[in-house]
């Protein structure tokens, strides 16, 4: 007899349902729920050919029926045209969207053409802008889609090489700086206590900032900034060259963060903090690339990248660390990967 472990969920025209409560409140349908389960129903309900497989589509039409809420935005998504592979880590891969297939199922974005121009100038609700959103595609490929479409284009494209060879420098000649105006060993604790404010930082940063999804107006000038901020990254996850973050929109956000600091510490104090502030910065965006487009030793950063893959393509409501899931732990956030201790399978089979 079928037994579940944890969720059963059924696709029906694009959308995903979660029919668990259905199966635990008659077991007289279990069976047949979860042999559906991660399938897409919608050929069964529309055509069924035999006595079974129309008792089969009665009973999930019914299931259906008395499933109050769709389920958005998860691993099993039928919407889009994407393939996440046969597991994660190091076995994650990835196929091009097909772009006519995806545009005239949905309606979104147009790959072929600049993208922010299509959300600015458009009627898109924010509501259909955040389910799509995250549900990724896979530009064809190792370009990127069109972003501008002008002049601007090259400025929004950053090599992942950059960001070391741009900041190491300038973080080695700060923090000797701070050392002849302080003890090295001062300059070394503040250095480190930078470092890890950084990591706090990076969480907030990404859940709070870069995931205001709810509290983002309903127009098309805040759904833009909202695609152009990381967006983008969540709607073309593989894009290599709008991974990292543009030398000019970091100095942007960090200029604030530096004025803070200068105005509780001394200067030499100051600078060796924000020195180890920005080599956690410079850790966070390398970490972040290759977490996307490298294969990784076995063990912590395999498992590290499965947190973040979960982030993407399960539930991007949560596993909000990059380099570490350790504030996810304390805020609980904790995503798909820890809170249910493996990414297998959870409905099987005896």
């Amino acid at each position: 007899m079928a037994s579940l472990s944890n969720r059963c969920i059924i696709l029906s025209d694009g959308v995903e349902y979660d029919v668990t409560e259905q199966i635990h409140a008659n077991p007289e349908v279990s069976e047949v729920a979860l042999r559906y389960h991660k399938k897409d129903v919608d050929g069964l309900l529309n055509s069924a050919s035999s006595t079974a497989k129309q008792k089969d589509a009665d009973t999930i039409r019914k299931v259906l029926q008395n499933t109050s809420a769709p389920v958005k935005n998860k691993e099993f998504s039928d919407l889009v045209d994407q393939n996440i592979g046969d597991g994660y880590g190091n076995d994650f891969v990835v196929k091009p969207t097909n772009i006519d297939k995806d545009y005239e199922k949905n309606h979104f974005l147009d790959l072929k053409k600049p993208l922010l121009p299509q959300i600015l100038f458009s009627n898109i609700s924010k509501e259909v802008y955040l389910d799509q959103v995250h549900r990724p595609r896979h530009y064809k490929g190792s370009g990127s889609a069109p972003l501008f479409g002008n002049f601007l284009e090259p400025f929004s494209k950053t090599p992942w090489y950059m960001i070391p060879m741009i900041w190491i420098p300038c973080i080695t000649y700060f923090f000797l700086q701070a050392c002849t105006g302080i003890p090295v060993p001062v300059a070394v604790s503040f250095f480190f206590i930078g470092l890890g404010v950084w990591t706090i930082v990076e969480y907030f940063m990404h859940r709070c900032l870069f995931h205001l999804d709810e509290y983002t107006p309903d127009h098309p000038v805040f759904l833009t900034l909202h695609f152009l901020f990381h967006g983008v990254h969540h709607f073309l996850p593989a894009d290599r060259y709008r991974l990292v973050m543009p030398p000019a929109l970091f100095v942007f956000f960090a200029t604030p963060w530096y004025r803070l600091v200068r105005l509780i510490f001394p200067y030499h104090m100051a600078i060796a903090g924000f020195s180890g502030g920005v080599f956690g910065y410079v850790c966070y965006d390398l970490t972040h690339y290759f977490l996307h487009h490298r294969r990784l030793p076995n063990g912590y950063f395999t498992q590290l990248k499965t947190w973040h893959l979960d982030h993407h393509y399960k539930d991007y409501k949560s596993a909000f660390g990059v380099t570490s899931p350790f504030w996810d732990r304390v805020f609980g956030t904790v995503g798909p990967m820890l809170s249910k201790n493996n990414t297998s399978e959870t409905v099987k089979t005896k």
